[in-house]
């Protein structure tokens, strides 16, 4: 089994707001590069009083490639916090992309926001998670830090666990986010695919500002 990495902090709702937005506090914590806890549960898409994903009924399994798109203006209200309702909707999902890269062995996804902030008073996160039809016996997916430009994916498989850290490619001008995932962190199986953003501060303890998520209907098959 690889090592087992450490994960950046999930934000949860029920976490105390942090100081103003003046304060240093509110800044990520510096510090080395967190990694991945393997197995990981789906908290930031299960985060209690941020409503329910964006779904459709079940198709069976879809292949590469694949576009989603999820509802404009859908992102929901987290934990009290001096953010404005702009920066709150910056993380409202848009749009989602997966193509295979089989010359390079990786698999891309293209994921777009309202749009990807300037502002050092908060950071955007987004989750990504991939999970079998039931049960538990594996899971994958990534955690990304938009203004760190930091990815950690992973792909556990129960009785071993891979982790990568691809590069987090960002056009501010159109909002858009591009991982290259290497099939490494990639699950050779169909599975349920689950997207979430957040408003909050990344690898630290502090709660989610506002929220947003997208369901890709049915089984996707990455490979």
């Amino acid at each position: 089994m690889t090592a087992t990495p450490t994960a950046p902090a999930v934000p949860t709702a029920g976490a105390q707001p942090p100081a103003p937005a003046h304060s240093p506090a509110r800044r990520r914590v510096p510090g080395p590069r967190a990694l991945l806890t393997l197995p990981l549960v789906l908290a930031g898409l299960l985060l209690p009083g941020l409503g329910a994903p964006a779904q459709a009924a079940d198709t069976g399994v879809l292949g590469l490639p694949l576009t989603v798109t999820d509802a404009r203006g859908d992102w929901q209200e987290g934990a009290s916090s001096t953010l404005t309702r702009r920066q709150k909707a910056s993380i409202d999902l848009r749009k989602m992309r997966v193509v295979a890269l089989p010359q390079r062995s990786r698999v891309r996804f293209v994921m777009t926001l309202r749009r990807v902030t300037r502002s050092d008073a908060f950071d955007q996160v987004l989750q990504l998670r991939v999970t079998p039809r039931q049960g538990s016996a594996w899971s994958a997916g990534f955690d990304l830090g938009v203004q760190d430009r930091e990815v950690f994916a992973f792909f556990d498989e129960g009785t071993t666990s891979r982790s990568c850290t691809p590069r987090l490619g960002v056009d501010r001008s159109a909002g858009r986010l591009t991982v290259n995932v290497p099939e490494r962190c990639v699950p050779d199986r169909p599975g349920r695919v689950r997207l979430a953003s957040f408003t909050t501060l990344w690898r630290s303890d502090a709660p989610a500002y506002s929220s947003d998520r997208l369901h890709v209907p049915g089984l996707v098959d990455l490979r």
